[in-house]
């Protein structure tokens, strides 16, 4: 179904690697731990034959492009530099980005940032052991540490941009405990870019039913504020720019363009199980699924199914993901997209905000976004926003 799309046309790409050593209680990706090698072994055959598909309909190279998990660094060196070079067999791509965790992060990975690949996110969550207890991750403190050194030196050998992931509110840790995070992670590892997200209680996975069995108390919405307001505040003395509710950056440079290109509902395709894409063909918006087996995929001619998003669906979606950005809706581009007038469509709803809720947005005459304490409420006010949108009318 990948052929639908137009060849020319700016296009991103997401590639799922849906193995990890262990699985973190807190993962509600689909991924799976502890996997035979010729399981991977065989996915990754599939996997690469996707990838020659793909760029073989290419006229042009991929704007961005994300190899994400799971981690993909248990498909080893060897492996990950063959769909880097199919990939880049089509020029060079403007941001490629590939996630590590800390114990996958070996010198042998090195020559990837010599073939392509400019960016490294890598997922440290925290440096204390209790906390790492708690959320099972398979990276001890020491290889932690040890990532987080390669990563510094990886910097300075291939310059690349490098995020650190850092989860809060982890049930036990305090606001202390997250700033030492912070700061060390800072002084070690010198990134450009922290993606600063608060654990989430996805339903399904281990750390939610020790919760419901009261095994774990979580920090509570006063709390979580809190972590957030002071969190905030520290990263910006730090030298980080909030431009996401959860992302921050040195410079303009440092931004994730590939998550960018997400937040501004902009084309791309996934590849993998339970991967996700969506683009825009013949005025309509398409979103393709990979179906979340590993079997599935190895064996079925059928990996993915087709969804299309109808008009009053993709609105809500843009509005979740444009206030999630500091930046906001651009009214031009919205009436542009959407056929309507943002300030029309929504007046009910942006006077009580001015009556009610002022300080928390910024209505300016070609945009409309949310202030550092509007993104604390942003789902009380993207609910607001929504509710003309399941209403009875349609928009053309």
């Amino acid at each position: 179904m990948f052929y639908t799309i137009d060849p020319n046309r700016e296009l991103s790409l997401y590639i799922h690697i849906p193995f990890c050593i262990t699985k973190c209680d807190y993962c509600a990706f689909y991924s799976l731990p502890d996997q035979k090698e010729k399981t991977i072994d065989q996915f990754y055959h599939v996997l690469r034959s996707e990838i020659e598909e793909v760029v073989a309909l290419r006229k042009k190279p991929f704007v961005t492009v994300f190899i994400g998990g799971g981690n993909p660094g248990v498909l080893g060196s060897a492996r990950l530099l063959e769909i880097v070079s199919i990939i880049t067999s089509l020029g060079r791509v403007e941001e490629f980005s590939i996630e590590m965790n800390p114990e996958s992060l070996t010198n042998e990975m090195d020559i990837l940032f010599t073939h392509g690949i400019n960016r490294l996110s890598i997922g440290i969550q925290t440096l204390n052991e209790n906390h790492l207890q708690t959320l099972q991750r398979s990276a001890s403190k020491d290889s932690t540490f040890n990532a987080l050194r390669k990563v510094n030196q990886l910097k300075l050998d291939y310059h690349l941009n490098v995020n650190v992931d850092i989860m809060t509110c982890i049930p036990g840790q305090t606001i202390e405990d997250s700033i030492f995070d912070i700061d060390t992670i800072v002084e070690i590892a010198n990134p450009d870019h922290i993606s600063l997200y608060n654990l989430t209680w996805e339903e399904g996975t281990k750390l939610t039913k020790k919760k419901n069995a009261a095994l774990l108390i979580p920090i509570n919405e006063e709390e979580e504020r809190e972590f957030l307001i002071q969190l905030w505040q520290h990263l910006q003395e730090k030298g980080f720019h909030q431009y996401e509710i959860s992302n921050f950056s040195k410079q303009e440079k440092d931004v994730c363009k590939h998550n960018n290109r997400y937040w501004a509902l902009k084309d791309y395709i996934g590849i993998g199980p339970s991967s996700v894409g969506s683009f825009h063909k013949d005025n309509k918006f398409i979103r393709i699924t990979g179906i979340s087996s590993v079997q599935h995929y190895i064996s079925s001619q059928t990996k993915y199914t087709e969804e299309i998003i109808s008009k009053n669906a993709e609105m809500i979606e843009y509005l979740l993901v444009r206030l999630r950005v500091v930046q906001g809706i651009d009214k031009v581009d919205f009436n542009t997209r959407f056929n309507y007038s943002f300030d029309d469509l929504f007046s009910d709803e942006l006077q009580f905000l001015k009556n009610n809720m002022n300080n928390e947005v910024i209505n300016a005459q070609n945009s409309f976004s949310l202030t550092v304490s509007g993104l604390l409420l942003s789902d009380s006010i993207i609910s607001l926003l929504t509710q003309p949108l399941f209403k009875t009318h349609t928009p053309t």
